[in-house]
């Protein structure tokens, strides 16, 4: 997966305002994705927690479901 997401839990309505707001101060470093119920629904079932320590995406049994988002790991 590689990704992070900021905040699965924002609105479907609120979107756009919110991607305006990381564009303005994320700039280069931001990558979005085009939003489809397809790749909502699979990132849904594959990122559940967040682990800090590891900065992986786990299930709920622990079991890492993406690559490290931390730069030089």
């Amino acid at each position: 997966m590689g990704r992070t997401h900021v905040n699965m839990g924002i609105p479907l309505y609120r979107l756009k305002e919110a991607q305006a707001r990381l564009t303005a101060t994320l700039d280069e470093r931001l990558n979005s994705e085009v939003f489809t119920w397809r790749y909502y629904w699979n990132t849904v079932r594959r990122c559940k927690l967040y682990d800090f320590a590891q900065h992986v995406w786990t299930d709920f049994d622990g079991r890492i479901t993406s690559q490290p988002m931390v730069q030089g790991r």
